[in-house]
């Protein structure tokens, strides 16, 4: 596994986790 596979599968991961935390928070205030 090269840098750059690490580096993508780690902003893949970060980007996720961050939409779906935003969802989460969504669906609670409505």
């Amino acid at each position: 596994m090269t840098a750059l596979d690490r580096y993508l599968e780690a902003a893949t991961r970060a980007n996720t986790q961050r939409s779906y935390a935003s969802a989460k928070q969504s669906f609670v205030t409505k």
